[in-house]
């Protein structure tokens, strides 16, 4: 159970397509249109970050510069996630 736990870790997410949205009434459509219903807590992040099984991701990352910089460094930053 513990070595596979290790294994699991290992692993990167490697989103396809990462949508930003700014506030949750943007974020809804795409949730209940594209079949959002995995979620993901990412530490620094306000909400959880939905996606798919295809890799569409849906981060909603807030109205203001300084609120979407710190959302999107802290994104950025979580080792779970392969951006390249």
């Amino acid at each position: 159970q513990a070595e596979r736990r290790k294994e699991q870790s290992k692993i990167k997410i490697r989103p396809k397509v990462m949508i930003m949205t700014t506030f949750s009434g943007e974020f809804e459509p795409w949730k209940s249109h594209l079949n959002l219903h995995r979620k993901i807590k990412v530490p620094g992040v306000d909400a959880p970050i939905y996606y798919n099984k295809q890799g569409l991701f849906v981060i909603i990352t807030g109205e203001t510069t300084p609120n979407c910089y710190n959302q999107l460094s802290s994104l950025l930053l979580d080792d779970r996630f392969n951006f390249s």
